[in-house]
């Protein structure tokens, strides 16, 4: 895989779990990207005006707004920002669902290193289109 210049690319991790979004940013740090977080799914949506996020990791279930709604309405208000959501409450509709809608769907529990390959991945294939 062509390398990426992590330092180049803004993150947005939203995750209800503290421990979860420490534990994405700590990496994704590490990897040197920089990294922004919320909380729940209207906090997502309240940074997008004053951040350009490069990509953005969702859970699926949060309080306010779930992961599906935010795919959503990043496709209308962010065409091109890709998104991994991920859950521990998965289904094969829910998966289906998430790719029809452009995002990468990543199952609770997922290695590191899975994460950094599809974030890798999604940042190439972006850069490319752009």
């Amino acid at each position: 895989m062509k390398e990426i210049s992590p330092d180049r690319y803004t993150i947005l991790v939203a995750d209800d779990d503290s421990e979860i979004r420490a534990l994405l940013k700590e990496e994704l740090v590490e990897e040197g990207y920089r990294v922004e977080l919320a909380k729940n799914g209207l906090d997502v949506l309240s940074e997008l005006p004053f951040y350009k996020f490069d990509l953005i990791i969702t859970d699926w279930k949060m309080p306010l707004r779930d992961g599906m709604s935010i795919v959503r309405t990043l496709q209308q208000i962010c065409p091109g920002v890709p998104v991994i959501l991920i859950t521990a409450f998965g289904s094969s509709r829910l998966k289906k669902e998430a790719e029809k809608a452009g995002a990468v769907y990543l199952q609770k529990p997922f290695s590191i290193e899975e994460l950094k390959h599809a974030v890798k991945r999604l940042l190439l294939l972006s850069k490319r289109k752009k």
